[in-house]
C-alpha cells in the first residue's frame, strides 16, 4: 500500500487482501473494516475504486478499508459467499455486520450511513 498525492492531500489507498492475509488485515483487525470485493472485468467495480480510496483517506485511523480481487482470493470468496461483485461487506471484530451487492445508487453517502449504523464509525 502507498500514499498518492491527490489534490494537495496524502492519500492512503485501501489495503490488498488475500486469501494469505484475510485473517490478519480482516478477522483479527481492531478496527472495523470495510472489505470491497473487485474484479477486473466489472465495470461498477472499477466505477466504485475512486470512492472506496476516497472513504479510505477520510476514514483513516478510523476504519480499516480493504480491496480484494475476487479471482485472486478463492478461499475468502467462498468463506464469504461472494457471488457477483461489487460487494462491499461491513465487519467489526471479525463478525460481518451488513453487505451491499452492486453499487448502490446513493454512492458515499450510502457507505457513510451503513459505516454510521452498523459499524459506529464516524467520519
Amino acid at each position: 500500500m502507498q500514499a498518492q498525492e491527490v489534490k494537495g492531500k496524502s492519500q492512503v489507498g485501501p489495503v490488498a487482501i488475500t486469501d494469505k492475509n484475510y485473517d490478519a488485515e480482516v478477522a483479527k483487525s481492531k478496527l472495523p473494516v470495510l472489505l470491497f470485493f473487485t474484479a477486473y472485468y466489472s465495470g461498477p467495480a472499477k466505477a466504485a475504486k475512486p470512492i472506496i480510496a476516497e472513504l479510505a483517506t477520510e476514514y483513516a485511523g478510523k476504519l480499516k478499508v480493504g480491496q480484494a480481487e475476487y479471482g485472486d482470493c478463492p478461499d475468502t470468496v467462498t468463506k464469504l459467499k461472494i457471488e457477483a461483485v461489487p460487494m462491499f461487506i461491513f465487519i467489526k471484530d471479525g463478525r460481518v455486520l451488513e453487505t451491499i451487492q452492486g453499487m448502490p445508487a446513493e454512492g458515499k453517502e450510502k457507505f457513510r450511513a451503513v459505516l454510521s449504523k452498523s459499524l459506529g464509525v464516524e467520519k
